[in-house]
């Protein structure tokens, strides 16, 4: 019998996925064993979810370091501390310091919540596309073109750039307007 790799789970908000990604570790769906939620804001909703489902929580803001690479010092700090093997990014806003992406190749994913086809003339990620922004610029692009009504949600590997990694999945999702 393997041992379940210890998953930290980082967030910005309402942890909704996170949320859900936790019952399904703890139901046995997922061979996962979620050990720590990291918020980057101290409101965020998703904090007392993981202290109800067990899981134990951080908050690292990114506006109390001086640089990109203190932030990533204190993220490395507690994700060692807690023996974190992978973390997965959930509505997780501050871009991942190098040091964090480098201690962790290959090993951090992030949800996406439109298409990311590096091949297409058209790209919904980047910097400053997330969650309802996202959607909404997909379904500008589907009025404006009059294109079939699908969009996507991804989840990708982490790299130095937003939304660049190798796609891991990808679920299509019919639109109806």
């Amino acid at each position: 019998m393997s041992t379940k790799k210890r998953l930290a789970i980082l967030i910005s908000g309402s942890g909704s996925t996170a949320s859900a990604i936790i019952a399904a570790c703890q139901n046995s769906q997922l061979n996962l064993q979620p050990v720590l939620l990291i918020s980057s804001n101290t409101q965020a909703a998703g904090l007392g979810k993981a202290q109800k489902l067990g899981v134990a929580t951080q908050v690292v803001n990114p506006q109390e370091s001086n640089s990109l690479k203190e932030f990533g010092e204190k993220l490395l700090a507690v994700l060692k501390k807690h023996s974190v093997d992978l973390i997965s990014q959930n509505g997780w806003l501050p871009k991942t310091p190098l040091n964090v992406v480098h201690a962790f190749e290959n090993k951090i994913s992030n949800q996406h919540p439109g298409p990311l086809d590096p091949n297409s003339p058209v790209d919904f990620g980047g910097m400053g596309m997330y969650g309802i922004r996202v959607i909404a610029a997909r379904l500008l692009y589907i009025w404006l073109t009059r294109s079939y009504p699908w969009t996507e949600s991804c989840v990708h590997l982490v790299t130095s750039e937003f939304d660049k990694g190798d796609v891991i999945r990808t679920e299509r999702l019919v639109v109806t307007i």
